[in-house]
Parts: structure tokens; C-alpha cells; sequence
């Protein structure tokens, strides 16, 4: 997960890219233990960073 946020932080990847380059068989899967961890979605957490 925490490739998955370096990769959200700085690059312009799409959530479902990030998600396969990372390992995660589905975005949903990603999105559901990256809310567990952070307290947000991957794509709500990329957007506070704007």
C-alpha cells in the first residue's frame, strides 16, 4: 500500500493502473484495503494532496 500512495503522490497513473502495477487483482480490492489503512479512497486521498 504504501507503493500505491508513493505512486498516487507522484505520478499520473490511473487508480486501476497503480492497482495492477502493485499487485491488487482489482481496483476494488485496492480501494478497499487502501481505505482501511488511510481512512479514504485512493482516489480521495490523491485529491487532498492537490
Amino acid at each position: 500500500l504504501s507503493m500505491a500512495a508513493s505512486l498516487l503522490r507522484g505520478t499520473t497513473r490511473t487508480i486501476l493502473e497503480i492497482g495492477q502495477l502493485v499487485g491488487f487483482e482489482s481496483p476494488s480490492s485496492l480501494n478497499r484495503q487502501f481505505r482501511a489503512r488511510y481512512g479514504k479512497s485512493p482516489r480521495s486521498w490523491r485529491d487532498d494532496l492537490s
